[in-house]
């Protein structure tokens, strides 16, 4: 891994953390840093993912309640 792609995982990891409850926690929890970088190449894409994992815990969630 160079500088930039560590970097990158380091911005992926703190707007995950900062957005835990909304689809951060599956970055935080479910993904190593090669598989951050395999599924985001950007801030957007990590934006992106969040906003996806968001939208299909509460399509689930609806659900079930």
């Amino acid at each position: 891994m160079n500088e930039s792609q560590i970097k990158l995982i380091e911005e992926i990891k703190e707007l995950a953390l900062a957005n835990y409850d909304e689809g951060g926690d599956m970055i935080i929890e479910c993904l190593r840093d090669s598989e951050i970088l395999e599924y985001m190449s950007s801030i957007e894409e990590a934006k992106e993912f969040m906003e996806l994992k968001a939208m299909q815990r509460r399509e689930i969630e609806s659900t079930i309640w």
